[in-house]
């Protein structure tokens, strides 16, 4: 199968991939830092700078592991469970309506 990565549509689905995986990383370490944090000091004692760092990191991963697959499966930065349910792959007579894994599809 050929690149996708001359593909518009692949690029604007992975970057949003990685503004939701940057807005959830930072959401999940607001709930930790915060809860023993948030009574004495409020947001301004929150370590800011780490949680963003981390946040961006974590944006990145998420780009890289979008552009890392998109020479594999079908169009967009989805997992191998998307490709396999847009080329009609998985098990569906186990109940789990095609989701189970069996592999990437080339």
């Amino acid at each position: 199968m050929a690149s996708v990565l001359g593909d518009k549509k692949f690029w604007q689905a992975a970057s949003e991939k990685s503004v939701m995986t940057f807005s959830q990383t930072l959401a999940a370490e607001l709930v930790v830092f915060s809860v023993p944090d948030l009574r004495d000091q409020g947001l301004d004692g929150l370590p800011w700078t780490a949680m963003l760092t981390v946040a961006v990191i974590a944006a990145l991963v998420s780009f890289l592991t979008s552009v890392g697959k998109g020479s594999v499966g079908v169009v967009g930065p989805g997992t191998v469970l998307e490709t396999q349910a847009a080329n009609g792959g998985g098990d569906k007579s186990n109940g789990d309506g095609g989701a189970h894994a069996k592999g990437p599809a080339v």
